[in-house]
């Protein structure tokens, strides 16, 4: 667990590092939204990996597999990969294009 637990940290302090040679910004917003969105991800493929244990993996990954992937991209060309489009400015929805 110690060793997960490094290895987060780890992976967190190697993006704050990246954004800061980039010279990227850090507002507390990114910190909040990233947070709220790492912790669960990181909780889930935990849960996934320690399930394996008791439940055998061709019942446990289409179960885990069923979730809804979000991408969050600023590059168009990227985000022709998606079957769906949601694009936002100053939060608030812009445009909602199912493809």
């Amino acid at each position: 667990r110690m060793q997960s637990d490094f290895i987060l940290a780890a992976f967190f302090a190697l993006c704050v590092a990246v954004c800061l040679a980039k010279r990227q910004g850090l507002t507390r917003n990114d910190l909040l939204f990233g947070l709220l969105i790492g912790i669960p991800n990181y909780g889930s493929a935990r849960f996934l990996l320690l399930s394996l244990a008791d439940v055998p993996a061709m019942i446990a990954y289409p179960t885990y597999s069923v979730a809804t992937i979000v991408m969050v991209t600023h590059s168009q060309h990227d985000a022709a990969y998606a079957n769906r489009i949601i694009n936002l400015f100053d939060g608030e929805v812009v445009e909602n294009t199912i493809l």
